[in-house]
């Protein structure tokens, strides 16, 4: 059996992983381009019962879009 983590709160992933609670696409994104919040995600998971154990991003090479990049949960 694997090992158990600790659940993440929002502030917990907020310190790790920023760009999670993003309130919008970056301004470089087409206007054909449908955002969705990582953040309503992860809203609709945990009332489903599934619990954040992890949480990470990318760094970005890009000025300016560290609170967009890429993040894993």
């Amino acid at each position: 059996m694997g090992q158990f983590r600790d659940i993440l709160s929002d502030d917990q992933i907020r310190r790790v992983a920023p760009s999670v609670f993003a309130d919008a696409a970056h301004e470089s994104c087409s206007d054909r381009y449908a955002y969705i919040p990582t953040s309503a995600v992860l809203a609709g998971m945990r009332s489903e019962g599934f619990l954040p154990t992890y949480a990470g991003q990318s760094r970005s090479r890009i000025p300016g879009k560290a609170a967009f990049t890429k993040h894993l949960l």
